[in-house]
């Protein structure tokens, strides 16, 4: 039934592994973009600029807590598992991912975040059928991503 090529249960650390994976993949791809914009462009890049100040406690839970649970029950959860059983799913699972993954990164605002909040959209898709349609996978992946665009790096980096 899961989409691996075995049937065994997965542990617990190759679903870390898998979600380090992604995270790593994804943001070695968006870094590897905004680097090729800001040599062409010099600071016109359009990729955000990161702040040095940490956000407020509001925005803070809900990039770490509410937008996981939400956007992932939204975009992974139930389309795919809507799909998961179909034939369309099977033959066409990682279009069906990248397609949602466009999705999700254009509804999170201007052009930049369609490659930007894609991309990750697409990995936490991957990490969400790689780790055996694992919903808590998902939104572990994305609760990390948001701790490192939104308090690591721009904390520690800038």
């Amino acid at each position: 039934m899961y989409l691996n090529n075995n049937n065994m249960k997965q542990s617990v650390g190759e679903k870390a592994s898998n979600i380090v994976i992604a995270l790593g993949v994804g943001l070695i791809v968006i870094l590897t973009f905004d680097f090729i914009f800001k040599v062409i462009l010099g600071d016109m890049s359009p990729l955000p600029h990161f702040s040095k100040e940490i956000p407020p406690f509001p925005l803070i839970f809900t990039a770490l807590i509410t937008a996981p649970i939400f956007e992932e029950m939204i975009f992974r959860y139930a389309p795919l598992e809507l799909l998961k059983s179909t034939q369309i799913f099977r033959e066409n699972k990682w279009l069906i991912v990248f397609l949602i993954g466009i999705l999700f990164g254009w509804l999170h605002g201007n052009y930049y975040n369609v490659y930007c909040q894609g991309v990750m959209g697409v990995a936490f898709g991957w990490v969400y059928i790689k780790n055996q349609m694992s919903y808590i996978s998902a939104v572990v992946a994305h609760s990390l991503y948001n701790f490192l665009v939104i308090i690591l790096i721009p904390t520690v980096v800038y």
